[in-house]
Parts: structure tokens; sequence; C-alpha cells
């Protein structure tokens, strides 16, 4: 994931305390900021003071507003009345993580009074959840010691996805003409996108993309050119003017992603395919994917989510399809119409570019790359429209197999093996409701989008 996260915290006291014990709170700050300093080289803390009336807790959860943080982090300091932060929280949008945690490791025979003083929190911790379980207040509970690694662990990925939370919520889908006609697993409800996970889509209409690539500068176009020629083995039968539409939709596709923010886009080969004026982007949208932004074929937006939450998981992503199933070796054959993101491709054969014939459009023939991608665990994930308006997470592991692409099939591909038989995997995301169109990121993930799920208040099934 890319830049810190960014993390409020709100480490709190009991006023009561103040005169019996006045360096008591003194104490308890040294020690969360010494606390906080073995975990913030991925995270930005802002932790102003420690609280100990509503006033404080207000006052904090204001600014952290204004600085766009991520989430809140509350540590128990010691004891504290549940409503000094109840109020404040019910009022505050920003995930709230509860670390529920100490400086002591041990309570032994021999322990000092005053340990049992400084290292008091749990029972204020368990008044605060047990009042937010009541009024239905989403948070995270992470109960461990600070030196215990585990824990860190545990706590820094939950920090790191309130910062992917985040920019799901601020992202951008550009929607360029409209989805395919009745392809109908991905057709959503816009508003509980939004909602529910956060991008909004921006509706782009074809003729704007036309009047781009028309008006692409040729020094520009003829940098893109070049760029490929060095970057691919590049098919010598692909015309000139074949490969410089391909270079000025491309240019045209990227004044749109600038133009109006997009952290990801979507298209439709059959609205593009009609049209004359353009070929197909499947090279620009394979060497976009490689730079982080986002893509969903035949005008799919959900993919572009599963994308972008993929891509800020596991570092890169790829959109992907099941196209095909290899009963003998338990494995699917990877694919699409020529898109897969080249920045994953294996490192030991260049990257082709060849000339597609597509006879389902009347558009210049697309050059397209074909390749495969390097192996290893990997995990797929589709963010699919459920009912009532609400979204699930369909995630599942496996294994990217150490193959060459096929190159006969004339589109980039690979063989993904499921962590089961492929029967059972095949059954079980049928019966999940998966969408035919996923994205794919390096590693196991299924931890960690599940927790992410739990964030969003979303359902996560794992097939495998």
């Amino acid at each position: 994931m890319d830049k810190k996260t960014k993390i409020g915290v709100l480490g709190v006291t009991f006023d009561l305390y103040d005169k019996s014990y006045p360096t008591l709170k003194v104490g308890r700050e040294k020690f969360l900021r010494s606390l906080l300093k073995n975990i913030a080289d991925e995270i930005d803390f802002n932790f102003p003071k420690v609280c100990s009336v509503r006033e404080e807790v207000e006052k904090c959860i204001k600014e952290f507003e204004v600085e766009n943080c991520d989430a809140i982090l509350i540590v128990f300091l010691t004891y504290t009345p549940s409503f000094v932060l109840l109020r404040p929280i019910i009022d505050c949008k920003l995930p709230i993580i509860i670390w529920n945690t100490q400086e002591t490791f041990e309570i032994s025979l021999d322990s000092p009074p005053e340990v049992t003083l400084e290292n008091h929190g749990v029972h204020g911790v368990q008044e605060l959840t047990s009042v937010l379980k009541r009024i239905g207040r989403d948070f995270t509970i992470i109960s461990g010691h600070y030196k215990d690694n585990r824990i860190l662990e545990r706590l820094t990925m939950n920090l790191k996805l309130a910062k992917l939370l985040s920019k799901l919520k601020r992202s951008r889908i550009g929607l360029i003409g409209y989805p395919l006609q009745g392809m109908g697993d991905f057709n959503l409800d816009e508003t509980s996108l939004l909602a529910n996970i956060g991008p909004t889509v921006i509706h782009i209409p074809l003729d704007e993309l036309v009047d781009l690539a028309k008006e692409a500068p040729k020094d520009e176009v003829n940098c893109i050119m070049s760029k490929d020629l060095e970057d691919f083995d590049w098919d010598k039968t692909i015309t000139e003017e074949e490969h410089e539409m391909s270079a000025r939709v491309e240019w045209a596709i990227r004044k749109l992603i600038q133009d109006y923010h997009l952290d990801g886009w979507s298209q439709n080969f059959m609205v593009l395919g009609r049209c004359r004026e353009l070929t197909l982007p499947f090279l620009a949208a394979s060497k976009l994917m490689g730079e982080g932004i986002g893509y969903g074929a035949e005008g799919d937006v959900s993919v572009v989510t599963s994308f972008l939450t993929m891509k800020e998981i596991s570092g890169q992503a790829t959109m992907a399809e099941m196209f095909s199933i290899d009963f003998k070796n338990q494995a699917l054959l990877i694919s699409h119409m020529g898109e897969l993101n080249v920045a994953m491709a294996r490192e030991e054969t260049p990257v082709k570019v060849i000339r597609k014939i597509f006879p389902l459009t009347e558009v210049l023939p697309p050059p397209t790359p074909v390749f495969s991608i390097r192996p290893g665990i990997s995990t797929l994930l589709s963010i699919a429209p459920s009912f009532n308006g609400k979204f699930q997470f369909i995630v599942a592991e496996g294994e990217i197999l150490d193959l060459p692409c096929i190159e006969s099939i004339g589109s980039p591909n690979f063989k993904w093996r499921p962590n089961s038989t492929i029967e059972v995997f095949l059954d079980k995301y049928a019966t999940a409701g998966g969408t035919h169109h996923l994205a794919l990121g390096y590693g196991n993930q299924a931890e960690v989008i599940k927790i992410l799920g739990k964030f969003l208040n979303t359902e996560v099934i794992q097939i495998c």
C-alpha cells in the first residue's frame, strides 16, 4: 500500500485520578508515546494528548477528521468511563480500532501496588465495547501485549486496511459508454456501491473518447509508439496505422483518467467496437493495470473495485476471468480478450504484441499483448452484488502455475490452481454467487480481506 497510513490516537485515563495521582497521566502518556514509536515506520500517528474528559475527546476527534485520518486508535491507559468516549464516537464517521493492551506483561505475587494502578484499562475496554455493541456502532478490537510481534502485525494490518478503506471511499471509476447488455452478474446499484464499499462511478460519453483520440498530439502519440517498440516484442505485421490508432486511444484514455481524477476505468468492447474511429484498448488496459490503474471489461465497475482492493493489499493486481477448465491438471485457464497486467509478466520471456483479428467488431485489428504471469501463491477476489443492496467478498487462495503462455489463444493467459480440487472449488464458487470477472493478486490474502470485510460490514466467503 502506498504512502503512510494516518491514524488519530486517543489515549484515555480517568479524571478522578488527576488529584490523587498527579503523575499518573504524565507517566501513561510517556508509555503510549514510546509504544507508538515501535510501530511508526509505516504509520503516521497523530497523538495530541491524553484525554480524561468528553470535551478533550471531542476536540481530538475533530482534529483527526480535519486532518483526514484514516481511523482512530483507542488505548485505555487506565480505566475510563464509557460515556467519556461514547457520544464523540457516535458522532464520528471514522473507523474505530481499540487496542486492549497494557505495559506490564505479568501480575505476580510480588508486584508493587502501582502496577495495577498503571495497568487497569481492560475493564474500561469492556465497558466501552459493551455499549458500542448495544447501539450498533462498529469497532475492531485487538487484545494483546504491546511487545508481542503477532499482535503488532495484526494491529499494523488493521491500521493499514483503514487506509485502504479511506482510498476506496474516495475512489472514482470511469465508465466509458455503457455495460454489455444482458451481462447480469455485475449489474449493480451505483448508490449501493458508493454507500457500502465507497467508489463513485463517473459516466463518460463515448464521443469524448473519440474526440480526444482524434486530437491526440502527434509528438505524444509518437512517444507512446516508440516506447511500445522498446518494451515489447512487436509483431511486424501490425501496420503503422493500427499502431498509431492504438496509441491515440491510449493517450485519450490517459487524458480521461487525468481529467476526471480516475482510479480505474471500464469499457465495453461492443460499444467501442462499433466506432471505426477507434480500436480496442487491450494494450492500454494491460499497461495501465501495471501502473496501478484499475480496469474492468464489458463495463464492469465491480471488478474495478476488486482490482483496486487487491492492488492495495498485494502490491500488484490484474483483472481475471476463468475461461476454461483443465480437469487433468486440476486448474483453470485464466484469460480474457487481451487484457492482463503487463507488470506481472514472467521476466524470462518478453511480452509479445500481436495483430489480433477480432471479428466481433468493426475496428482495426487491435495490437494485443500475449504473455503469462509470474508463478506463485495468489488470491482471487470477487466483489459481488448481493441481495438487499449489499455486496459480498468472495475469496479463494491458490497458485499460479509455473507454465508458459499458450500463445495460440491469441490473448494473455495463465493457469491457476485452487487450494482444493477444481470440482469442489467450482461448486462452492458458483453456490456463493461469485462473478465471472475477478481480480487476482499475489500472496495468501484471505485473512486480510476478512478484516476488510469487517470494516465494511460486508460478508466475506472464503472458498478455499
